[in-house]
């Protein structure tokens, strides 16, 4: 399959060293005018203009850009029926999503599903052989810059939106794109 990249920082450059051998990396775009993390794998197949459906010869696409970039970077693609995987959180507002929602060549980069510790967890929870859930209790950290992560939209845009994810998920929800999720109680600590 060919796949093109948007966005050269950490989490670009890791989808772009996880592709399957039989994968090809055609193109690499990234609207920060530097790209200190990108690996010259990218840099060499690099694309020096304005993103768009066209200018991209790929299969599919992955967009990995900052938070409020990544529903309007996937758009265009989306909009000609490019395969697409958008990092979460997929965007800062939901109403940016409205045009990507009901798209099923769309996949939220939500990984912690596939840890084999989740996937045993929502096999136990379906089969409800402990019977139905009534409520989750999830407690999750992640340590960083906290910085970073202010300028991002803060924690619970960026870590914690994995937690509002699996919680939905493994409570049954098999919509991806929403959460019925009340939180109670979120506790942030720059320790």
């Amino acid at each position: 399959m060919k796949v093109g990249i948007i966005g050269a920082g950490l989490m670009g450059t890791r989808r772009a060293t996880h592709l399957s051998p039989e994968d090809e990396l055609v193109a690499v775009y990234d609207p920060a005018p530097t790209w200190p993390k990108a690996t010259d794998a990218m840099r060499a197949v690099r694309v020096d203009s304005v993103v768009s459906a066209e200018l991209f010869d790929a299969d599919a696409v992955i967009v990995a850009t900052d938070h409020s970039s990544l529903a309007g970077a996937a758009h265009p693609f989306v909009s000609e029926g490019v395969p697409v995987l958008l990092e979460k959180p997929c965007a800062t507002f939901e109403a940016a999503l409205l045009h990507l929602k009901k798209k099923s060549h769309v996949i939220p980069g939500y990984t912690l599903r596939h840890y084999p510790g989740i996937r045993e967890a929502k096999r136990i929870l379906d089969s409800e052989e402990l019977g139905e859930p009534l409520y989750m209790r999830a407690v999750y950290g992640h340590g960083g810059d906290p910085g970073w992560r202010a300028e991002q939209g803060g924690e619970l845009l960026d870590q914690g939106s994995h937690l509002i994810d699996l919680s939905a998920w493994l409570m049954g929800r098999r919509d991806k794109w929403t959460a019925d999720v009340t939180t109670h109680t979120a506790m942030l600590s720059a320790s």
